[in-house]
């Protein structure tokens, strides 16, 4: 499943997500609650299926190269630049799930927790999908996928905390 944003240029797709983010934060400044959590979990569920769609169905059986130096595709984006996509894709495609995890989470459990269970879910999300394309020779399993991975959640908790700060000087 090929998603026609890919191939945008680079800074279209962060000028993108840069919108998306701050769209998501003002509803959550902006909506009541009750309407942003079932807007956070619609995310959520979205967002858990394009992960699965891009990076497991229907996908061709091809290599079971395993690469675990962390951080090689940035030594080979400078001989590639199309690899910085690459990168940036990776974290994009966690955002939403990382997005969804926060708007449903963050008034019902501490900030704290709340990161820790973003972060959890999507490394853990994260490395289990690598660990399905070794096994079902669909892709290349890369610590670089997860890194990135984890770092579109990452993104999220940064956004969460512009919300709760946000939030928290409206009051104030």
């Amino acid at each position: 499943m090929i998603l026609p944003f890919l191939y945008l240029p680079l800074y279209e797709l962060i000028i993108g997500t840069t919108i998306f983010i701050v769209v998501w934060i003002m509803c959550g400044y902006k909506l009541p609650s009750k309407i942003f959590r079932i807007c956070s979990v619609l995310m959520l569920i979205l967002g858990l299926v394009i992960i699965v769609c891009y990076t497991l169905i229907g996908r061709p059986i091809s290599s079971h190269r395993v690469i675990l130096v962390p951080f090689i595709t940035l030594q080979w984006a400078i001989s590639n630049p199309e690899y910085y996509r690459t990168l940036f894709l990776n974290i994009l495609l966690f955002l939403p799930l990382g997005l969804g995890l926060a708007g449903v989470l963050y008034s019902k459990v501490s900030y704290s927790i709340c990161i820790m269970i973003m972060l959890t879910a999507g490394f853990f999300l994260s490395a289990g999908i690598e660990l399905m394309q070794y096994y079902f020779s669909i892709g290349d399993t890369e610590v670089d996928d997860v890194i990135c991975n984890t770092g579109g959640v990452a993104l999220a908790v940064v956004a969460l905390k512009i919300l709760k700060w946000l939030k928290f000087k409206s009051k104030g």
